[in-house]
């Protein structure tokens, strides 16, 4: 230990740090591809949950349904 303290501290300030490691062009075009496939993702979900295929889904509907389908059976039946 023949240095002094103001030699050590020089030494330890001057000690080059890790530089930050840079993304590569895979990590990012891979990136940027789940990034569009979530968007994407979040968009098809939205537009399912909105999506209106006009088909009557009430109870009066459901009623006139089963009516004309149980006619529509002993019509056939009685042919």
């Amino acid at each position: 230990m023949g240095r002094s303290e103001s030699q050590m501290d020089i030494t330890d300030i001057s000690t080059p740090r890790p530089k930050k490691q840079r993304w590569t062009s895979l990590e990012i075009s891979l990136s940027v591809l789940v990034l569009l496939l979530t968007i994407i993702a979040v968009t098809m979900i939205a537009l399912y949950a909105t999506y209106d295929d006009g088909i009557c889904k009430s109870s009066d509907c459901i009623k006139s349904g089963k009516k004309m389908v149980f006619k529509f059976n002993s019509f056939t039946s009685n042919v």
